[in-house]
């Protein structure tokens, strides 16, 4: 905004197209009622109802869809030539295939009354059933799994049996009484060894361990025959203990025998069963396959006799070479037939002139509407600058496009009614200082404007600056001063 009072030819050079955004920024807003209402009558109807938010962008969409179409144009104006290429191509053709067909048809009817003639009677279809009845019975047929897998399942209980008796071992009942008679007799050996040691320290004045009594002369004889007592009771009952712990350890040494005995004959018991049972499995298993294997064979020789009797039953009598020369002729009718089909389809596709036609109106009136929204921008124009009178200076809003006719959408400045382009630098300048009024006025503010190369502006004759104005010049020789233009005045007068 600054800019555009400051420097006069700012607006109209640097910012060319956006000093319209500009100056529309300052100006009051046109609704799309008041366009319409100025537009002429067949304009008016077409662009009543278009949802124009913006002109230049309604204007681009449509171009583009114009340019879409016309690319259309051209693939479906081709298409149709091609289309009427082919089928003079393919008509001909079309009727050759038809009589092809005939021919191929009669030949093939020849040898199909021959093999309809010879077909199967009533009772050869009797027995092709009682074939077919007899062949699902043996490929229906399956090995009773059940024998061998109870035979299996009990051959898995034996060994899991088998390999519990490895791991069990002996388990003595008689640890615990062995062990108390073993401490037993170690404590009476111990009595026996203090007891003796005892009688052999003994004598008078000796200290009685126990009862911290002195031994007398005369207590002596009574206390040693005691202990000697003693001594031989712990002998009897060390007999007595030792007897019975080597008692208990003859009925240990013999239960274990006994459990060694046993589980040794369990195994072989288990041995000799899981045997016998692995051979039932491998004779019941071989039996399995023997019923398989002929059941097998019996359905080869059967699936041979059904050959047979279809083979008939689908080409009668007719020989190899028939049968041959009949198939050569039904693969030839297919692939003509697949060629007439095609050549047919191309011969029903549809015209594509009614395209070509909708497409062309189309065109026509995306192009109409165009021209429309051309003439609808000028209006607009008209009606939202119609305010910026200036003295010499004039904005041209559109233009006609000489090739097409079509209005186009322009922001041009002109002065004196010629192109700012080719103005001389005073001209410019002049005109320049006309818009930087305009939008002084427009925009209530006032900032000086500041014209360079003032030695080539004469005189400003065609506007009245409202606000500072600036001018430098160049005079060769002379250093930079500042003059004042009211001081000269003053200083005039």
């Amino acid at each position: 905004m600054f800019l555009s009072m400051f420097n006069p030819l700012y607006l109209i050079e640097t910012m060319a197209a956006d000093g319209k955004e500009l100056l529309e920024s300052m100006l009051p807003f046109v609704s799309h009622e008041s366009v319409i209402d100025i537009l002429p009558e067949p304009v008016k109807s077409e662009m009543r109802d278009e949802k124009i938010l913006s002109p230049e962008i309604y204007i681009k969409n449509k171009r583009a869809e114009i340019r879409e179409l016309e690319n259309d144009l051209v693939y479906l104006q081709g298409q149709e030539d091609l289309l009427d290429s082919e089928q003079k191509d393919v008509a001909p053709l079309v009727i050759q295939i038809s009589k092809d067909l005939e021919i191929i048809a009669e030949q093939m009817g020849v040898l199909e009354a021959a093999r309809v003639d010879s077909r199967l009677s009533n009772g050869d279809d009797e027995q092709l059933t009682e074939l077919y009845r007899r062949l699902e019975e043996c490929t229906a047929y399956k090995a009773d799994d059940g024998v061998l897998n109870k035979l299996s399942a009990n051959i898995r209980e034996k060994d899991i049996e088998l390999a519990r008796l490895a791991d069990v071992s002996y388990q003595s009942v008689f640890t615990g009484q062995i062990a108390e008679k073993a401490a037993v007799l170690k404590s009476l050996y111990g009595e026996h060894t203090e007891k003796s040691g005892l009688i052999g320290k003994i004598q008078p004045g000796y200290q009685c361990p126990s009862c911290f009594r002195e031994i007398t002369s005369d207590d002596l004889d009574a206390i040693k025959s005691n202990l000697q007592y003693k001594l031989k009771e712990c002998v009897e009952a060390g007999k007595r203990v030792k007897s019975e712990l080597a008692s208990l350890k003859n009925q240990d040494e013999t239960a274990r025998q006994q459990f060694q005995y046993s589980t040794v004959d369990k195994i072989i018991a288990l041995d000799y069963q899981i045997q016998k049972l692995k051979e039932e499995y491998a004779s019941a298993e071989a039996g399995d396959i023997i019923a398989v294997n002929e059941r097998s064979e019996t359905a080869r020789d059967l699936k041979r006799d059904i050959e047979a009797i279809e083979y008939r039953k689908q080409n009668g009598n007719l020989a190899p070479a028939q049968i041959q020369e009949f198939d050569a002729l039904q693969q030839k009718k297919h692939e003509l037939e697949l060629k007439l089909e095609m050549y047919q389809a191309i011969l029903d596709k549809p015209d594509f002139k009614e395209q070509v036609i909708a497409t062309e109106k189309r065109i026509a009136m995306l192009k109409s509407k165009v021209s429309s929204a051309a003439l609808y921008i000028g209006k607009k124009n008209e009606l939202l600058f119609k305010d910026l009178s200036m003295n010499r200076v004039q904005i041209l809003l559109n233009e006609i496009v000489k090739s097409t006719g079509e209005i186009k959408d322009i922001f041009k400045f002109t002065y004196d009614g010629r192109e700012y382009k080719r103005l001389s630098l005073s001209e410019k300048i002049r005109a320049g200082l006309e818009v930087a009024e305009l939008v002084k006025r427009l925009s209530g503010l006032n900032f000086p404007s500041f014209i360079d190369n003032g030695e080539s502006v004469c005189i400003i004759d065609n506007v009245r600056p409202t606000s500072q104005l600036i001018l430098s010049y160049v005079e060769k020789g002379k250093p930079l001063t500042v003059t004042h233009k009211e001081m000269l005045l003053r200083k005039a007068a």
